[in-house]
């Protein structure tokens, strides 16, 4: 088959919140977020899309911290490059 490569996505985010205004340090919040919501969805959807033949990428793995408000997340994806 050939050499299979990996996409690994870590967040670790490095904003210290002192001295942040209201509004973007929930602007941060939601950004993170968005990060931990991705990792469900390849987690949840990703059997599914790929049984009904669509191209996603397969998820390989997730680390994440017991805690959802510690970092870091990792996920760590299928390389679809080399299929396009």
């Amino acid at each position: 088959q050939g050499t299979k490569e990996v996409i690994a996505k870590q967040i670790r985010p490095t904003i210290s919140e002192v001295g942040m205004s209201e509004l973007r340090l929930t602007e941060h919040r939601r950004f993170l977020q968005g990060f931990q919501v991705e990792a469900a969805a390849y987690e949840n959807l990703s059997a599914e899309l790929l049984a009904a033949n669509l191209t996603v990428p397969r998820l390989l793995h997730v680390e994440k911290p017991k805690d959802a408000s510690n970092w870091p997340l990792t996920i760590f994806l299928e390389d679809l490059s080399l299929r396009f």
